[in-house]
């Protein structure tokens, strides 16, 4: 079967491959893994610090908890800031439940789902 549009296509796909050729960009590996590591390492100290931050927040927290819980409330205000404890509720389903009890219904709601993400490692594969 003759196809009026394969020629035009052809020339379409030459002209994209030429333009990409022409387009593509000088890629430094030294460059950017040197960079990279140098990255990691700072995100590694940035890591720490917030962990550490972290901790003296909580520590504070236990605090102001102790504080409550001599006091017997539930809630107080101090200037502009008000701390206490905000009763919330979850909904959850009891996923090894439903497996045991119905095994043909957790089945048809189960399902895989698969991505690809890109990963960068020292030491190589």
């Amino acid at each position: 079967m003759y196809d009026p549009f394969y020629w035009y296509e052809r020339e379409l796909d030459r002209e994209y491959e030429e333009e990409q050729m022409a387009n593509k960009i000088e890629i430094d590996l030294e460059a950017i893994t040197k960079r990279r590591d140098e990255l990691m390492d700072l995100s590694a100290r940035y890591n720490f610090e917030l962990k550490q931050v972290e901790k003296e927040m909580e520590s504070l927290d236990l605090q102001l908890i102790a504080l409550l819980n001599q006091t017997g409330t539930e809630e107080m205000q101090y200037g502009n800031y008000s701390f206490g404890w905000k009763t919330t509720k979850r909904t959850a389903l009891d996923q090894k439940y439903l497996k045991e009890h119905f095994a043909d219904i957790a089945k048809q709601c189960t399902f895989t789902k698969e991505n690809r993400v890109f990963d960068f490692k020292l030491g190589g594969v």
